[in-house]
């Protein structure tokens, strides 16, 4: 069975991802401006919510109600699988641009795409670029947008949380929007780090009460960190 998953991984994501991407690229060389909701966000969706069908994963998604539509937030969410970015894109139901890690640029038609669609790459060796990256997201997220991030900057191996990252807690106190801690489960049970055969086991994807930065400065990035952390092992405790 483990097998048969990984080649209907093979015969689902690459091809949907091609497909979905080089429309992006096209778009974009055909000159299609960014709009809220509008193509772009609508094919990102559409990527994820094939792949969650493709792949049987029942999705409940829970506390959207906390959202206000017209606030943009900084979205701050686990990560223990690639499947949390078909069930993040899916939960967040604002228009909103992801984080990630510039690495993820050099992915053929993947890296492109992201950065067509105006998503945000961070590249942490260089300090000097990677705070020139958050001051276009914060940009951005002043002009309406909203941001996700995985505050560990990487999948977990195990399951465990690992430890925040800086740069979505700086990022929402630079930009003066709340921070939405989001925990997302079942993403590890479905595709460990390194497996290609997702399981299609349940996923839930719970947004907790949006925590104001009004006021903060850059050296309380740490406690606006704890903060959140303390509100996503509260509603993994639940």
């Amino acid at each position: 069975m483990t097998l048969l998953r990984g080649i209907w991984f093979l015969l689902t994501v690459p091809p949907l991802t091609i497909f979905i991407a080089s429309w992006i690229i096209l778009a974009s060389w055909a000159g299609v401006r960014y709009e809220p909701h509008g193509l772009y966000d609508r094919l990102v969706r559409r990527w994820a919510r094939w792949l969650v069908r493709l792949h049987s994963i029942p999705l409940r998604i829970t506390g959207r109600d906390r959202l206000d539509p017209n606030q943009s937030y900084v979205f701050a969410s686990n990560h223990e699988s690639f499947v949390d970015v078909w069930a993040l894109v899916l939960a967040i139901p604002h228009s909103c641009r992801f984080v990630a890690k510039k690495e993820l640029t050099k992915v053929p038609f993947f890296g492109p795409a992201m950065e067509d669609a105006g998503h945000i790459s961070i590249d942490r060796r260089n300090l000097e670029s990677a705070f020139s990256s958050y001051d276009q997201a914060a940009a951005a997220i002043q002009n309406g947008l909203s941001a996700a991030v995985f505050a560990e900057g990487t999948r977990s191996r195990d399951g465990v949380m690992l430890p925040f990252k800086k740069g979505p807690f700086v990022l929402a106190i630079r930009a003066a929007v709340p921070v939405v801690p989001v925990l997302i489960r079942g993403g590890f049970e479905n595709l460990p780090k390194g497996s290609i055969a997702v399981r299609g086991l349940p996923m839930s994807v719970q947004f907790g009460e949006p925590i104001p930065t009004a006021g903060l400065i850059y050296e309380d990035r740490d406690a606006l960190s704890a903060r959140c952390r303390a509100a996503m092992e509260e509603m993994k405790a639940r």
